[in-house]
């Protein structure tokens, strides 16, 4: 799902880029920035969790087949 938000947001930015003609247009452009880079930050996040998930997962896994 993210990596689809980032597609959109990407063709977003491209447009205003091309487009932006005024300074409220300009600011769009700025927030739009501003919202991706809070979005890579989210996805950063994410993958932390979910990798240390899969570790505290693993060792759950490999202490059960110990005992």
């Amino acid at each position: 799902m993210i990596e689809f938000e980032k597609v959109i947001l990407d063709k977003m930015l491209a447009y205003r880029e091309k487009t932006a003609s005024c300074a409220a247009e300009r600011g769009d452009l700025q927030n739009v920035k501003a919202y991706k880079d809070h979005v890579l930050q989210i996805e950063e996040l994410l993958t932390g969790t979910i990798n240390r998930f899969k570790a505290i997962e693993q060792n759950n896994t490999n202490k059960n087949n110990q005992e």
